[in-house]
């Protein structure tokens, strides 16, 4: 996985690859809490996104409790946030989203894509087909967003 900044963009000392890297989360300057004290730290790294990622495997298996683990793979994989500066960079083109991941189903066909121009990923309100691992699949989507 790779790591952002807060502007989602590739975070610069994030690992890479379009072939090796899956997907990427926030990891830079993410707020968190001591084991000891209940302090509040910031710290950044591949190791502060992997909780991201995590956490939104497991609200996809709690949604999906009976689907295999490639088939939620796919659901989290298929339902990112597209971000131009991951295109390229990360196999699935952008953020983990759990809400997308949530609503994309167990078979990994995604609810909503991106296309990516400039800095901003533009959704579009019409239907278009796109392969993801070998499939064609159709993809749906309706603003812009940051």
């Amino acid at each position: 996985m790779a790591a952002t900044d807060q502007h989602d963009d590739l975070a610069s000392f994030s690992n890479f690859g379009p072939t090796s890297v899956h997907v990427a989360a926030p990891g830079q300057n993410v707020t968190t809490t001591q084991l000891w004290g209940g302090v509040t730290q910031s710290f950044s790294g591949t190791s502060a996104a992997a909780p991201v990622v995590a956490g939104v495997a497991a609200l996809v298996k709690a949604r999906f409790p009976g689907k295999s683990v490639g088939k939620l793979k796919s659901a989290i994989l298929g339902n990112v946030d597209a971000r131009s500066s991951l295109i390229g960079k990360v196999a699935s083109g952008g953020r983990v989203n759990a809400q997308l991941a949530v609503r994309g189903g167990p078979d990994g066909v995604p609810s909503v894509a991106a296309t990516s121009t400039g800095n901003r990923a533009k959704r579009s309100s019409t239907i278009s087909s796109r392969q993801f691992r070998g499939r064609s699949v159709r993809r749906r989507w309706g603003r812009t967003c940051a």
